[in-house]
């Protein structure tokens, strides 16, 4: 797959690239002059890449080492920390359901090149990988697939918990690695990537469950998908644009539009294509910062209520019970009893 093929608003996570450069030290290569050469910052661990420039450091990789089956041996030696918020937020979830519905929540924070669900395929359910624009091809579809094979028997300790996978591309003459790491049947020439599993596995503990540290990943990675969604959607820029605001003042459409760089009919007309208006935009971006801020213990009602740009508490108590058939408080011990 040739650079000008790959969408140029595709992008992979530094802390995914990591996990190569590990796997080129590890076999004694200089992993932070290859960094260098590929125009990524060794010390950076934060952000995203374009995924390009990615692809291009795979297959150059490939060209160095010589390794027929990078996409496997990289993917053998991710760890939590290659996978950053979603690692951490898989590991310490309290259950396999839990563990996967952030796997698939937080993706997009890891690479944005597929989409990730979970479906049902014939009497099991499988973690499948969707390509968005384009496929990867089948270094990249490899390292995807095998990351998450290696990383769950790490995170919930049982060895084999798919009973297939499966890849779009044909099959390699020499089988045996894939064997040795996937530990379980094969298809090739499938119409997507997929780990299929039986559902009886979602009931399992994670052994590494930490409430504290789950809804730190959370409430970090819900800060990061709202940021990455404003980066893109005008909308989600407006909403962030507020978010911003509500302390100061309610901020009025014209200066939400010229925070955009855009006509105030523009934006409304926006906001009528989503059929929403701009007082729902508002409320809806009060309402999801009231439950954020109202499952702090550590932030008082009346303070909740400034910070949303409310002049009295009993005007956020009745639009909170309007949002939601309940007052703050009744809210509040609700989550508050859920996390303990």
């Amino acid at each position: 797959m040739t650079d000008r093929a790959i969408p140029q608003h595709l992008s992979v996570a530094v802390t995914y690239v990591g996990a190569l450069l590990d796997y080129l030290g590890a076999r004694g290569h200089d992993a932070k002059a290859f960094a260098t050469r590929a125009g990524v910052d060794p010390g950076n661990d934060s952000g995203q890449i374009p995924a390009r420039q990615y692809v291009r450091m795979l297959d150059d990789a490939a060209a160095l080492t010589g390794d027929p089956n990078i996409g496997l041996h990289v993917g053998e030696s991710v760890e939590p920390r290659h996978l950053g918020v979603q690692g951490y937020a898989v590991m310490s979830a309290a259950t396999a359901a839990e563990a996967l519905e952030r796997a698939v929540r937080y993706q997009t924070l890891v690479d944005t090149i597929n989409k990730v669900t979970v479906e049902p395929m014939g009497k099991d359910m499988a973690l499948v990988w969707q390509p968005t624009d384009y496929h990867p091809g089948r270094a990249f579809s490899e390292l995807d697939v095998t990351s998450w094979v290696v990383f769950s028997r790490w995170a919930t300790g049982v060895q084999r918990i798919y009973t297939r996978a499966e890849f779009r591309h044909a099959a390699p003459t020499d089988l045996r690695e894939h064997e040795r790491i996937l530990q379980c049947p094969i298809r090739f020439g499938a119409p997507r990537e997929a780990l299929v599993f039986n559902e009886t596995i979602l009931g399992l503990p994670m052994p590494r469950q930490d409430p504290m540290i789950q809804r730190m990943m959370d409430e970090y990675g819900q800060r990061l998908l709202i940021q990455a969604a404003a980066s893109d959607d005008p909308l989600e820029q407006a909403r962030a644009y507020v978010s911003r605001q509500l302390t100061k003042e309610v901020p009025r459409v014209e200066d939400v539009a010229q925070s955009l760089h855009m006509a105030t009919r523009t934006l409304q007309r926006k906001l009528t294509e989503r059929g929403m208006t701009y007082s729902a935009l508002i409320e809806g971006v009060r309402h999801e910062l009231a439950q954020r801020y109202l499952a702090d213990p550590l932030i008082h009602i009346t303070e909740i209520a400034f910070l949303l740009g409310y002049s009295e508490q009993s005007a956020f108590q009745r639009a909170f019970k309007r949002w939601s058939g309940e007052s703050p408080g009744a809210f509040r011990s609700r989550v508050l009893v859920k996390s303990s």
